[in-house]
């Protein structure tokens, strides 16, 4: 059989990338920002590619602001805002979402209360405005409230018969002795059982105000209109006792090697968590510690 005569080895050069117009990512140059006089951040950026909108932020409310007796009160006071405002009943609230199709949410964790919504931008005044009925006039139903405790508790069973999620209490537990980051965010069966409709009025009279609330809104609106309307219906937000947050207890570090087993009947599956507390976030080396975390197997193997 005859060979072809051997050619020279094709070369490819390598194609340029594609030029990044900077403006197009988030930054100082495209993210206006506004203080109210209450204290309220707000933070908007345009962005035109489609006709709807973003809502999101947090407050510095959540369960480091509830006692251990009462474990799982901010979670479930954040759930409960959008089932009942003075202005509005949880069917009217859902009803205005709905027929518009944009959506609203509110939940707690163990630093902030979050909210997070979607929407055209021609809806963005209506968002706004349910989130100011939830987040200052709640008036937290009766009927809602024992539906989103009986929901939760539900949760509660499920999380207790997974051999990961009680793995991770466990570690939490070892890791933060007699510290707030030992007690579980969502709460704990007995804690949950006593809580009724009054403590979640008391917990939001006491901790919800304008302070340490920030609000961001993304989409096709112009920045200087996202930051007047918020501005409408946020700046007049007034909490004289809003208390301060504390700061948080020391960590100490584990003076040896710290061990747990958790037995769940009839589980076959076994989870291993290992770990040491690190860094607070603060602390000028975190970044370094955490990207040395993800070189380590962060991604692959969940380290």
């Amino acid at each position: 059989m005859a060979r072809r005569p051997a050619g020279k080895a094709k070369t490819s050069r390598p194609q340029p990338l594609p030029a990044l117009d900077v403006r197009s990512l988030p930054g100082p140059e495209t993210i206006h920002r506004r203080q109210l006089d209450n204290g309220v951040v707000v933070l908007a950026r345009e962005n035109f590619a489609s006709p709807s909108i973003v809502l999101s932020g947090y407050l510095t409310v959540g369960s480091l602001e509830e006692t251990r007796p009462q474990a799982g009160l901010a979670d479930l006071t954040a759930s409960a805002l959008l089932r009942g405002t003075l202005q509005h009943s949880f069917a009217e609230i859902y009803e205005s979402l709905e027929s518009v199709g944009a959506a609203l949410s509110i939940g707690s964790g163990k630093h902030y209360t979050a909210f997070q919504g979607k929407g055209l931008a021609e809806d963005l005044n209506l968002l706004l405005s349910l989130l100011s009925e939830a987040l200052r006039s709640p008036t937290f139903p009766e009927a809602q409230v024992l539906r989103l405790r009986g929901e939760k508790l539900t949760g509660l069973r499920i999380r207790d018969d997974n051999t990961g999620a009680r793995a991770d209490m466990a570690f939490d537990e070892l890791a933060y002795p007699g510290h707030p980051y030992a007690v579980s965010a969502d709460g704990y069966t007995d804690t949950l059982t006593a809580l009724a409709a009054e403590d979640l009025s008391a917990f939001h009279r006491k901790h919800y105000g304008p302070r340490g609330l920030v609000i961001v809104v993304v989409g096709a609106i112009q920045a200087p209109a996202a930051l007047e309307v918020v501005g409408e219906h946020f700046a007049d937000w007034t909490a004289a006792g809003q208390p301060t947050r504390p700061p948080l207890p020391p960590v100490a570090q584990p003076k040896g090697l710290v061990r747990r087993d958790v037995v769940l009947a009839g589980k076959s599956q076994c989870e291993d968590v290992m770990g040491t507390p690190s860094q607070a976030r603060f602390d000028p080396h975190y970044l370094a510690a955490a990207q040395w975390n993800n070189i380590l197997g962060r991604f692959r193997f969940m380290g």
